[in-house]
């Protein structure tokens, strides 16, 4: 292995670099970092396995010695700034993809023409596995033992842990590979038949994570999801929302870490005693898309109805599905169940038009009677007419239906397939109107699912920063992206929450001004 290079020293995005090297189908290997300008690794809540791609700048030949045929083999490993060789290897990212695609293949006419440049895409091998594998067989049980059994029979996952400690890995051919779980919730989801018609490996877990409820009534019940994370005891996680909460990113013992923008230049030098606060600070952020209504309305994140048909007794069951069914609120608007921010970030009160004065700003903040316009006022969480899910039900196929003897109803649930979805989609666009994209200095020590603290402040012409005071604190990484050069490594996250801080502005409870035309 090459040895260990420290990149864009005294920068925010210093880190380490230490090797790059692939092997092809013949068993040779190559040290291509000094070849390396640039390369990406793509972490997702939403994806079951990693991706990436590495862009080499060589004129060594190395292109033709290694005879890339898109079947190699290529270690990654590098660490964030504030990583030493001491550290433990959860900081590290030392994974080994699969070479899928070569491509770009340019010589350099712009400043050496000895110098060619071309990508490398790639993956998890277990991606590969996973496409390439079809299942067709029935499965009864939950869907988290489902996956568990899918994972071990078809992608070598290790069935047995036998170290007592639970947060070891479980692993069969190697961690390198990704081959075992760090969470994984078993028993998740109702005991049910899974008829699997030649599906690929990965389509039946998708499939399965996408449709796993555990009916606990709680907001979070409907959203399992299945993912790889890069770090380095990071592993596999098949979990919810709900579970998600949990996982605090922490710098001290009982005190989560803050991300925060700085006010003085911070100095950073290649020492242990680095200020805690290196690769926390927000270098740059930005919100996009955010409280798109219409589309809001069509993925039923404020209502929708549901549409049953069962296939079977012919009837077709209708379910009106909204908001508040999912996600409780009191009479003051604030979230009563296991959420993550405080309170819903739309207003849930009937709706009407104030139609706004010719003023020259005189009055800011006054408010506006009610006017006589003949538009609906029904409040955003009771259109139902806005989106609409249909489902049909198959008995004893893609239903929770079992032998009847195992202490399961021999009857399916009806809708269940739908609400499910809805509730799923509800939660997947409410995340995407929260959403913040951060980036901070080269860090590896993060993983999607972590909840982080932020502390995003306002800027003002005069005086400090303001606090931000809709979204602020913990939230949510559902994107991870590190991207290295030879000028330092970037960590690009998207995290999210679900609603708005308890001092947000919004009132839900002001009383209404008089209408202008005179009626209550």
């Amino acid at each position: 292995m090459s040895g260990m290079n420290v990149i864009g020293l005294n920068t925010a995005n210093s880190y380490r670099l230490y090797g790059v090297i692939v092997a092809n189908n013949e068993g040779r290997q190559w040290d291509i970092t000094d070849e390396v300008d640039s390369f990406e690794i793509k972490e997702s809540i939403d994806s079951i396995f990693l991706k990436g791609s590495i862009t080499i700048g060589e004129n060594n030949n190395v292109f033709n010695r290694i005879n890339f045929t898109g079947q190699e083999y290529i270690r990654l490993n590098f660490s964030g700034y504030e990583t030493t060789d001491d550290d433990s290897e959860g900081k590290h990212i030392n994974q080994v993809f699969r070479i899928f695609n070569v491509q770009n293949y340019v010589r350099d006419t712009q400043q050496d023409l000895s110098k060619v440049l071309y990508s490398l895409q790639f993956c998890s091998p277990l991606l590969y596995e996973a496409q390439t594998k079809r299942i067709s067989r029935h499965f009864v049980g939950k869907s988290g033992e489902i996956i568990e059994k899918i994972c071990t029979e078809y992608l070598n996952f290790d069935e047995n842990n036998n170290d007592e400690n639970s947060l070891k890995p479980r692993v069969k051919g190697g961690k390198e590979l990704g081959n075992y779980f760090s969470v994984l919730e078993g028993d998740a989801g109702e005991v049910h038949g899974f008829l699997c018609p030649t599906w690929s490996v990965h389509k039946a877990l998708k499939y399965l994570a996408d449709h796993c409820s555990d009916d606990t009534q709680q907001p979070y019940g409907d959203s399992y999801y299945l993912y790889q994370t890069a770090s380095g005891l990071g592993g596999f996680r098949f979990c919810n929302i709900g579970t998600m909460q949990n996982m605090v990113y922490r710098q001290l013992e009982g005190t989560a870490a803050e991300f925060a923008p700085r006010d003085g230049v911070m100095v950073y030098s290649d020492n242990p005693d680095a200020p805690e606060s290196v690769g926390r600070d927000l270098l740059n952020y930005n919100k996009h898309n955010m409280y798109n209504t219409l589309i809001s309305h069509k993925t039923g994140l404020y209502a929708a109805h549901i549409l049953n048909y069962n296939t079977v007794t012919k009837q077709l069951t209708t379910i009106e599905n909204e908001f508040t069914q999912q996600f409780e609120v009191d009479d003051d608007g604030l979230y009563t169940g296991n959420t993550i921010a405080a309170l819903p970030p739309f207003r849930l009160g009937d709706e009407n038009i104030r139609v706004p004065s010719e003023s020259d700003g005189e009055g800011d903040g006054n408010p506006l009677p009610i006017a006589p316009v003949g538009l609906n006022a029904d409040a955003i969480i009771k259109r139902y007419g806005a989106a609409i899910n249909f489902d049909y039900t198959v008995p004893h196929t893609f239903s929770n239906v079992v032998e009847v003897g195992e202490g399961v109803s021999d009857s399916s649930i009806s809708s269940g397939n739908a609400l499910v979805k809805n509730n799923r989609d509800r939660v997947k666009t409410l995340f995407q109107t929260t959403q913040i994209n951060v980036q901070i200095g080269g860090r590896t020590d993060l993983s999607c699912g972590m909840m982080i603290n932020l502390n995003i402040q306002q800027p003002k012409l005069e005086g400090k920063p303001e606090e931000e005071t809709t979204q602020n604190g913990l939230m949510l990484i559902t994107d991870i992206k590190w991207r290295g050069d030879r000028g330092g490594l970037e960590t690009h996250l998207t995290v999210a929450s679900d609603g708005f801080l308890e001092n947000n502005p919004l009132n839900l409870k002001s009383p209404e001004p008089e209408r202008s035309d005179g009626l209550s």
